[in-house]
């Protein structure tokens, strides 16, 4: 409790301990804050915090998620149908592979936005008939 009195006031509180896998830290002197980054953000990402968030996105969304399921089956019946009928001709087998690759993004695009990595004003949109409605969360 005095540590944190002490830091309050703003008296000197010693150095800070860095851990042996920094990899930087930056100095907010606004904030009076050192932010120390380690070689290990990627795979504590990865392994501690996405499947936790991920977990609870499925949780959460698990309606939407079926929804978006059935659609990305459908989808991918009517591409692959078309893909295989026009195999002899190059153009549409190319088009075909594009909205294939399109297929593929829209599963990323899923997988990060449950994964908590999406960075636009931390926002869901819902599709109504006629209009898309935010819902921040």
């Amino acid at each position: 409790m005095k540590k944190l009195k002490r830091e309050a006031r703003g008296d000197d509180v010693g150095a800070p301990h860095i851990p042996e896998n920094a990899s930087s830290a930056i100095f907010d002197a606004g904030r009076k804050q050192l932010l120390i980054l380690t070689d290990d953000m990627l795979l504590n990402q990865l392994r501690r915090d996405c499947p936790q968030i991920a977990n609870t996105f499925d949780s959460l969304c698990q309606t939407e998620l079926e929804t978006l399921s059935q659609v990305f089956s459908r989808s991918s019946h009517v591409l692959l149908a078309g893909v295989m009928k026009m195999s002899e001709k190059e153009f549409f087998l190319k088009t075909g592979m594009l909205l294939m690759n399109a297929n593929s993004s829209f599963v990323a695009a899923t997988q990060l936005l449950r994964n908590g990595l999406f960075s636009s004003q931390e926002c869901l949109y819902e599709a109504s008939w006629n209009k898309w409605q935010p819902h921040c969360i």
